[in-house]
């Protein structure tokens, strides 16, 4: 195998690489994305069974978690 062969297969090798990166990045944000449209809808839902008789007042971007921790 010559320089120049070994040059273009790292090169693919770095193509693909940066691809499957790409595409991985990509995947991840989609789905914390969708978590966090539903974790707003379950907090939506949570909010209209409300214990003390009175509507909780919807906030679109907060978010509170289960554990308390709200950071």
């Amino acid at each position: 195998m010559t320089k120049e062969e070994r040059m273009a297969k790292s090169e693919k090798a770095r193509t693909k690489r940066r691809t499957v990166k790409e595409i991985k990045a990509k995947v991840l944000r989609h789905y914390y994305a969708h978590m966090h449209r539903l974790r707003i809808k379950y907090q939506t839902i949570r909010g209209r069974h409300h214990e003390d008789g009175r509507q909780q007042p919807y906030d679109k971007y907060k978010v509170e978690y289960r554990d308390g921790d709200n950071t």
